[in-house]
């Protein structure tokens, strides 16, 4: 914004280290990516209060700091800036994988889940949920026309209405007819 401060962004991953990053100084307004660079010490100045970072929220969360290995860190809290990566990584080809255990998945199409991949290139067990939605077209109505189990369970429902229809049909006539 016109008229705003400069301000820099500082962060200290943790109090054991004594590592300090420090970015350029820079100003609020739309996503920036802050490189922060190492610092044997922070300067001296005034740190923003509670009030200046609740009003000024909505610009510190589109701030990404960028540390000297490129891991990225982003605001978790109103006081807090954590380091942050995603967890899987989608390559061109639809192949996704877990950064955290190496687990390779593809998209199985016949379950509409990323399914994990074994050595061998066949399905693992694993599947990630939520899936995804894939077209099958009349396959559940040729289901239900040649799968012996739902036919049975479908018949036994449409017998069990139809019969209970004729019944009150009959029983209404002749209660009718015995009041007439």
């Amino acid at each position: 914004r016109a008229g705003s401060r400069a301000r820099r962004c500082e962060y200290e991953p943790d109090g054991e280290t004594g590592k300090h990053y420090l970015s350029d100084a820079f100003s609020f307004g739309g996503e920036q990516k802050l490189q922060l660079k190492e610092t044997d010490a922070l300067p001296g100045g005034e740190r923003a209060n509670l009030r200046i970072i609740t009003q000024n929220r909505l610009a510190l969360n589109q701030i990404t700091a960028v540390l000297p290995d490129e891991s990225k860190v982003i605001m978790s809290s109103l006081r807090q800036f954590s380091g942050t990566r995603p967890l899987y990584t989608l390559a061109d080809d639809g192949l996704l994988t877990n950064n955290q255990s190496g687990v390779k998945y593809r998209p199985n199409n016949d379950s509409g889940y990323y399914q994990s991949i074994n050595a061998d290139g066949s399905w693992g067990d694993e599947k990630l949920s939520p899936g995804y939605t894939v077209t099958i077209g009349a396959k559940n109505f040729n289901n239900v026309l040649t799968d012996i189990f739902i036919q049975k369970t479908f018949l036994a429902i449409k017998l069990f209405t139809v019969d209970l229809y004729d019944l009150t049909i009959v029983l209404y006539i002749y209660v009718r007819k015995f009041f007439a």
